[in-house]
Formats: C-alpha cells, sequence, structure tokens
C-alpha cells in the first residue's frame, strides 16, 4: 500500500508509442532526477485509487518521457492509459530527499530555537518546488534550493533554513 505523502506526481500519459504498448509522458515538471529509474510506478487520476506497474523501461528526454511497462505490450492497451497520471514513490528520487519532510519544524540554521513554522506541503507546479511552512493562521513559501535550504535533521525532524530578513513577513 502506498500514502499520497510518498508519492511524487511525474506527468500524464499523453499517447502510445510503437506497437508494443510503450507510453508517452508528458512530464509536469523539469526537476525530474529519475533519469535511471528502474523500479515501479503508481498510475490513476484519483489519489485514492493509484495502482502499481512495474516499470521495464523509463527515459526522460527533455519535456517528455518514454515509458514501458511490464504486461503492457499492445497498443490498444496502452491507448486505454491516456490521460492518465504517473507518480513514483519518492524513495526512487533520491535527490528530492527535502519532500520527506512534512510536519518538520523550520528553524534558522544559525539559531534553531527560532522556529519559523511546520513544513505543511510543496508547491511543484512551478520553476521552483516550494515548501509550504506553516505557522497560525499564516502560510509562507520557500524555496527548495541550496541556498535556503541548509540541512535537515531527520532524528530531530527538523529543516535549517538559511533566514533571509523579510521571508517570513506579509
Amino acid at each position: 500500500m502506498h500514502e499520497r505523502n510518498y508519492l511524487f506526481p511525474v506527468g500524464v500519459i499523453t499517447s502510445p508509442k510503437g506497437l508494443k504498448g510503450e507510453l508517452i509522458v508528458s512530464l509536469i515538471s523539469n526537476h525530474l532526477y529519475i533519469y535511471d529509474f528502474q523500479g515501479e510506478v503508481w498510475l490513476g487520476n484519483d489519489l485514492n485509487h493509484l495502482h502499481p506497474w512495474k516499470v521495464g523501461h523509463f527515459e526522460v528526454k527533455g519535456k517528455k518521457a518514454y515509458l514501458k511497462l511490464c504486461d503492457l505490450n499492445t497498443v490498444e492497451e496502452a491507448e486505454y492509459l491516456k490521460g492518465i497520471r504517473v507518480f513514483l514513490p519518492l524513495k526512487d528520487v533520491k535527490e528530492l530527499d527535502f519532500l520527506r519532510t512534512k510536519g518538520y519544524k523550520v528553524v534558522d540554521s544559525k539559531d534553531e530555537k527560532n522556529c519559523f513554522g511546520i513544513v505543511s506541503d510543496f508547491f511543484l507546479g512551478s520553476a521552483q518546488i516550494l515548501m509550504i511552512v506553516k505557522k497560525g493562521d499564516k502560510e509562507y513559501l520557500i524555496p527548495c534550493v541550496e541556498g535556503f535550504i541548509a540541512d535537515i535533521k531527520k532524528e530531530d525532524k527538523k529543516v535549517l533554513i538559511n533566514y533571509i530578513e523579510g521571508l517570513f513577513e506579509q
């Protein structure tokens, strides 16, 4: 079984490619570090009803990927999957370790007693992945880049950030 928070959206199946059930996936993000991926994907448009598929081949080329699923062998079967969303388990996207920090405290890297809030979610639909930090009834967006994210302390459930004045002002 999977948990929604541990799946990374990759893209949408746009069309079959070839005669043996290969698929073209339109990528929704340009922050995919999955070029050598050979594992399992989850398919579906309802996050509560996703289905796992074993991957035979996955190759990223620009803004699209070529996906061959095991046990999918015809154009007709591939055609049936058009419009279906594709997700990867986060364990297979190692460079995106910060996406496993939901619920962690966000603290100043220079003074860990200075807490800015809790990681509530992530926004994946922009040029940079953004961490959504909630403090009280306010939400703040932190770009998930080296300049902001200083370290992740898994044992303490903390994300250390390089604080920039005005970052948590509204």
